[in-house]
């Protein structure tokens, strides 16, 4: 059984599967691919027909049916001392009984690495994701009732790195530099306040304590301007001590610990510290079962025109386990905690996710699942809570 990884969507974790495609980490900065064996080419084909509840965020409790049309690709190229892995995954969802809210999402990955020695190697990594974002939320939160159509957004990173080391060395070693890019593509007029550019540099040394643990270091610097002076340019470095542990391939976790300092260009705002952590952990119990946990605690950019930044919490669970070779389910419970920093106070948003999806593989090439996503805003702004849920049954077909 091969374990999904769940991605960074909004400012917390979000489910993000790839069914034909090995499992990848990924934040706003990074990402590593899963290695598998030789060369690869996946296409499959995913259909879906739901009910999405509550469109509006308001006392309506507007419902609408829904359909959704997914193709997603993975190739991976393997050559002499060459490794290119990519994936591409559009999500095309039309909403049947409200208007001018149909949107497609794109997500593209794709990492190249060539190894100049055994333990060394050069890497370069880039990410591309245009999604779609419903009314009252992000940047038209609180507004729900003069904004009935939702926005589209875009991010981007492009990094280059060096890695020192292989998985078996006793000490190891990465270093990259990169850039990243966020902007609203819709109603720009207002939007445009938020389009920010960063440019970053990152380090990660990890050292075998013992046969299995290994004690990390990971370190980050960053300047991050907007495009127009909103006052919350800053600079941004982090510090965080760890470990990692291998116990067997049924175990292994990774924390860390450290604080992150934000120093501020405006006069208006003062800098800040903040604390931040990470936890990662996967527990197989079974051959059959797999347990995931994901927690995190960072700052991250402002989503609407008048904070300047999120101070956000968030720890994922999921379960996944195979019944047999053809039955499936995976269950996911996460919490968010987002505070929202503005100029002269701040608001805390809590979010409570839960889903679920049983799936069937009638073959190698054909199966059929049903899910249900869960969502719900509590925050201290009371007219900004919400839940919102999202039924499908689909299809997918492996070409």
């Amino acid at each position: 059984m091969r374990l999904k990884k769940l991605s960074l969507l909004f400012p917390f974790l979000c489910f993000n599967v790839f069914a034909a495609a090995p499992s990848h980490e990924i934040d706003f900065y990074n990402l590593n691919f899963e290695y598998i064996e030789g060369n690869a080419l996946d296409v499959d084909f995913a259909a879906e027909y739901g009910t999405l509840s509550n469109f509006t965020l308001d006392e309506n409790d507007d419902d609408s049916q829904t359909i959704s049309l997914q193709p997603n690709l993975w190739v991976q190229a393997l050559w002499d001392k060459s490794l290119l892995q990519a994936k591409v995954n559009i999500n095309h969802l039309s909403l049947l009984d409200i208007d001018d809210n149909d949107h497609t999402n794109i997500n593209a990955l794709g990492k190249y690495q060539y190894k100049i020695t055994s333990n060394q190697s050069l890497f370069l990594s880039a990410m591309y994701r245009n999604a779609y974002e419903y009314p009252g939320e992000g940047l038209s939160q609180g507004d729900i009732d003069n904004i009935t159509v939702g926005d589209e957004k875009s991010n981007y990173f492009a990094n280059a790195g060096f890695r020192y080391g292989s998985d078996s060395s006793v000490a190891r070693a990465e270093i990259l530099v990169g850039q990243r890019g966020f902007e609203y593509e819709t109603r720009r007029d207002i939007s445009s306040m938020l389009d920010v550019k960063a440019q970053y540099i990152q380090g990660h040394f990890d050292y075998l304590a013992s046969g299995k643990t290994y004690l990390s270091v990971k370190s980050e610097y960053e300047q991050l301007s907007y495009d127009q002076s909103v006052g919350a340019d800053r600079d941004s470095l982090a510090l965080l001590l760890g470990a990692k542990w291998r116990h067997s391939i049924f175990f292994k976790m990774e924390a860390y610990a450290g604080v992150q300092q934000l120093s501020f260009d405006s006069d208006l705002l003062d800098d800040d510290k903040v604390t931040r952590w990470e936890l990662d952990a996967l527990w197989s119990p079974t051959e059959f079962t797999e347990i995931n946990v994901n927690a995190r605690r960072r700052v991250v950019d402002a989503t609407q025109t008048e904070d300047r930044f999120r101070i956000v919490e968030n720890v994922l669970a999921t379960l996944t386990h195979d019944f047999t070779d053809q039955f499936s389910a995976n269950f996911y419970v996460g919490y968010t905690e987002e505070e929202a920093i503005f100029p002269t106070y701040s608001r805390l948003d809590d979010y409570l996710l839960a889903g679920a999806k049983i799936s069937y593989n009638v073959n190698h090439f054909f199966s059929i699942y049903i899910k249900d996503n869960f969502l719900r805003l509590s925050s201290t702004e009371e007219n900004l809570d919400f839940d919102k849920n999202h039924i499908v049954l689909g299809i997918n077909v492996a070409i």
